[in-house]
């Protein structure tokens, strides 16, 4: 038998394989007859922000398979690490120098659903998404949660839920959006937004404003909600997230305050001394009771101060989440603030100190060291 007839025979047994296996991870089949063209599905991992995704890939397979991997891509568009969003190439090992002739079509699509559920962010194929995931895998769960949400819903979800029937109550489509893993703030926003632009044209358009303006005004009366930039849905923008943030944020800065404010009390009561065991005892414990809160109470209101400001500074300046100048701004106006009605000099170190400091926080973020 030649080498061309085995290979049909082992792709038709693949294809066997992979399609006896009902409502299974993966599925395939050919395109057009062409036995080397398949067309690819692959199901979202549960538990991960592709659960209930369904996403299409493109394979095509070398004359000299199995010796040679075959070629796979996405067609579907993904927020993924190791998957590009704009040409849905793929970095994975077995697609390349791992390549071993003993895999097969089904195992390299379970290898690739396995990928969604365990992303390599230091081997990208998308450095843009590999950042983000490295800062805050939050952020990276929101943003993928909120991709696949914008192409099942203009491809299908609208028809089959929303234009259904127009008379459903704002509420209940919100509380779907809800219950799909979006926060209140979007939630409400979307509904609004994505069912002025269906009752205007009939249809949910790939070009809606709320994916394209990115200079878009703060506040618009005419739908009484905020146009936005779409990385900043679930990023650092308004509304729960946001608030969660910034609590996560002063509590940390409390608890670190509490700390640093203990040891030095701690110090300086080990350092004062006392007559007796119990004078000394109380001399350390008045000194850390004095000297933790304190600490702490002033770190937490400056965090406050700064994440606010921070916040407002990137609005106002429209500026993304990479800027390199919110950070000192934001922390040099949180200490000019916090002591506005003391001594200028106190004023200005404090400035300064909150400069200095959440500066060097916000680039050891973005460079990954914390």
């Amino acid at each position: 038998m030649s080498t061309n007839g085995r290979e049909h025979l082992r792709l038709q047994r693949e294809l066997r394989d992979i399609q006896k296996e009902r409502d299974g991870p993966v599925d395939a089949h050919i395109v057009d007859g062409n036995i080397f063209h398949w067309r690819g599905y692959i199901k979202g991992p549960i538990g991960t922000p592709y659960e209930s995704g369904h996403f299409i890939l493109t394979i095509k397979i070398p004359d000299d398979y199995p010796y040679n991997p075959p070629m796979i891509k996405f067609d579907t568009k993904i927020w993924h690490p190791n998957i590009s969003s704009e040409t849905g190439a793929i970095c994975l090992d077995i697609l390349n120098k791992e390549w071993s002739p003993a895999l097969t079509i089904r195992t390299t699509l379970l290898s690739i659903q396995a990928l969604l559920s365990a992303p390599e962010p230091d081997d990208p194929q998308d450095a843009e998404v590999a950042g983000m995931y490295k800062r805050s895998i939050d952020d990276f769960n929101q943003t993928a949660r909120y991709s696949l949400f914008m192409r099942v819903y203009r491809n299908r979800l609208w028809t089959n839920t929303f234009a259904q029937d127009r008379s459903e109550t704002r509420e209940g489509k919100i509380n779907m959006l809800v219950e799909m893993g979006f926060d209140v703030d979007a939630a409400t926003y979307l509904s609004n937004v994505i069912m002025d632009d269906y009752l205007k044209v009939g249809s949910i358009q790939s070009n809606l404003e709320i994916l394209q303006n990115k200079n878009a005004k703060l506040y618009d009366k005419s739908r009484a909600v905020a146009p936005f930039d779409t990385r900043q849905l679930y990023l650092s923008g308004y509304g729960r997230h946001w608030g969660e943030k910034l609590t996560y944020s002063v509590g940390l800065a409390y608890g670190s305050g509490i700390l640093v404010g203990g040891t030095v009390g701690l110090a300086k009561g080990v350092a004062k001394g006392g007559a007796t065991r119990k004078l000394r005892i109380n001399s350390i414990l008045n000194t850390c009771s004095v000297f933790g809160p304190g600490v702490a109470n002033r770190t937490a209101a400056v965090t406050l101060l700064y994440c606010t400001l921070n916040n407002i500074i990137k609005f106002a300046r429209n500026s993304p989440d990479n800027d390199p100048y919110n950070a000192p701004i934001a922390g040099l106006a949180a200490g000019a603030v916090y002591k506005i009605t003391g001594p200028l000099k106190k004023s200005l170190a404090y400035s300064l100190s909150s400069g200095i400091i959440f500066s060097a926080i916000d680039l050891a973020l973005k460079k990954g060291f914390i």
